[in-house]
C-alpha cells in the first residue's frame, strides 16, 4: 500500500484513530511519519502504555500491581548504585524511566529484570501464542506440546 501522504513510497506505518465509534486508518511511509512528527509521538507512548497495561492486568488478574515502575518492589543487590559496565546506565535509571540503557543491560541486570517480570507477569517465560507464520521450536514449548498431545491420546485411548 502506498503512503497516503506522499503517494510515492510504500507505507510501513499504519495509524488507527477511533472518534465517536468511527475508525479511520492512515498509512504512512517512514519519511512522512517523521515529517508529521508521528515517530516522536510514538516514542512517548511506552511511558503511557506502562500505566495502561498495568491497569488492565490489575483488573484482569484481580490483584494489586504497581501503577508504574517506581512503585514496583524492584530488587537491589546492594546499597551502592549499580551501573552497567558497558553503557553506564544505573538500575535506578530503569526504576525511574522503565527503560534499560543498552542490550548489555539485560545481561548485567539479569536477576533484577527477572524479578520484575516475575512480579508483574507471574512468570519469567513467555506462555502464550507466537506470531502467525512463525514456528518457534524451543525445547520447553515442544515438551508442553507433546505432553498435551499425549494426554489427548490417552483420553481418546489411542495407544498405538
Amino acid at each position: 500500500m502506498l503512503c497516503q501522504h506522499c503517494f510515492k513510497k510504500n507505507a510501513t506505518i499504519q495509524l488507527t484513530q477511533v472518534i465517536k465509534n468511527k475508525k479511520e486508518k492512515l498509512h504512512l511511509c517512514q519519511e512522512c511519519a517523521e515529517k508529521l512528527g508521528v515517530n516522536k509521538a510514538l516514542s512517548q507512548l511506552p511511558h503511557v502504555f506502562v500505566g495502561l497495561v498495568l491497569d488492565i492486568l490489575k483488573e484482569k488478574k484481580k490483584q494489586m500491581l504497581p501503577q508504574n515502575i517506581n512503585q514496583a518492589n524492584l530488587p537491589v543487590r546492594h546499597s551502592e548504585e549499580i551501573r552497567c559496565s558497558y553503557c553506564g546506565a544505573a538500575w535506578e535509571d530503569f526504576k525511574r524511566t522503565g527503560f534499560l540503557g543498552c542490550d548489555k543491560c539485560y545481561q548485567y541486570f539479569h536477576s533484577q529484570v527477572e524479578e520484575v517480570l516475575r512480579q508483574i507477569h507471574g512468570n519469567t517465560r513467555h506462555i502464550g501464542n507466537n506470531p502467525r507464520g512463525k514456528h518457534v521450536s524451543l525445547p520447553e514449548v515442544d515438551i508442553v506440546r507433546l505432553r498435551k498431545a499425549l494426554n489427548r491420546a490417552i483420553r481418546r485411548e489411542e495407544y498405538e
